[in-house]
């Protein structure tokens, strides 16, 4: 009997402690975040109680898992992220789930998502961006397949792809942002070094996914950022466009956050939009040092957004606003 290949998945979930063991890690984890109450206790009782062996719970339709209640699903978060429970594609799709990269830091995948969203900021994604695919496929493809990043395989983007179509398919819906996070996700662990098909010169030729810079825009805003982000980068390198990105995303979520129903560049105006934003810009503060943002910085923020606005116009797109919004005055 030939032996298995040395990065093939485990047919079952890592051992687990005994019901008693795994529920009072479960509590102790909770306790740790300040996240512990009497309603989670009771639901991960009832949980264990019926399905000791988590497992068991995968087997069950997809209509049962769905079912599972608020008070419940925090525990199966815990034992998804400690190694105990893979869910199924479809289940992990089905759900948002933004406690993952809350709670993966304390779990045993914290190191993953932390080389993850390392090498992702490396490849010249944000962090914020980085985290969003990391989300939406990174922990997932971790979880389900029980690999590190570095043992993921063509195989398993495979079969997520091949999961993504299905629920395409369930709900008669396009889910772009799903394949762009795939793609973005391939990029991150070749670059970690997985066997994965290389993403060298071929996909050097593919369009770049933009639109995960723009996690929280208005849907319609984001479009007209990445088409114009599509445009620049025929005449641009990828980091350049990539720089740009980043700023274009700060003033795309400004808009959404002082005028939510914002839907078209071509309704901006100088008194409700920019002024504002220039303001924010002025008062902006780096994230990870609490430091005011560096002259440099700040001028650039403002320059990609008037260069973007001039663009637009002059290109005569429908999108555009009437007249030209921000002047040299205002760097």
């Amino acid at each position: 009997m030939l032996p298995a290949p040395a990065n093939a998945p485990s047919s079952r979930p890592r051992p687990r402690p005994g019901t008693q063991a795994l529920l009072t890690e479960y509590l102790a984890s909770l306790t740790a975040r300040g996240a512990g109450n009497s309603s989670f206790e009771r639901a991960a009782r009832t949980f264990l109680t019926r399905w000791p062996y988590p497992q068991g719970w995968a087997g069950q339709s997809l209509a049962v898992r769905l079912s599972a209640n608020a008070a419940t699903r925090p525990l199966l978060t815990y034992l998804m992220l400690a190694g105990h429970l893979r869910p199924g594609y479809d289940y992990l799709l089905e759900r948002k789930l933004p406690s993952l990269l809350r709670e993966a830091p304390a779990s045993p995948l914290g190191d993953e998502l932390a080389k993850f969203l390392s090498a992702g900021e490396e490849l010249g994604y944000s962090r914020q961006v980085t985290a969003g695919f990391a989300c939406q496929v990174g922990m997932r493809l971790l979880i389900q397949t029980g690999r590190t990043l570095t043992a993921l395989i063509d195989a398993d983007l495979h079969e997520f792809t091949a999961a993504i179509a299905e629920r395409e398919r369930a709900h008669g819906k396009a889910l772009k942002h799903y394949y762009s996070a795939l793609y973005a996700t391939r990029a991150v662990i070749y670059h970690l070094g997985a066997a994965v098909t290389t993403t060298g010169k071929r996909l050097a030729q593919q369009p770049w996914p933009w639109s995960h810079h723009f996690v929280g825009v208005n849907d319609a805003i984001a479009a007209s950022l990445v088409s114009y982000l599509e445009c620049a980068a025929g005449t641009r390198t990828r980091s350049t466009v990539s720089g740009m990105a980043g700023r274009l995303a700060h003033f795309g979520r400004f808009l959404a956050a002082i005028d939510p129903t914002l839907s078209s560049l071509a309704v901006l105006g100088r008194q409700q939009h920019i002024e504002p934003y220039l303001a924010a810009v002025a008062a902006a503060r780096n994230p990870r040092t609490g430091a005011v943002l560096s002259a440099s910085e700040r001028r650039s923020r403002i320059l990609t957004v008037g260069r973007m606005i001039d663009d637009v116009i002059e290109w005569g797109w429908a999108q555009a606003p009437a007249r030209r919004l921000v002047f040299s005055g205002d760097i």
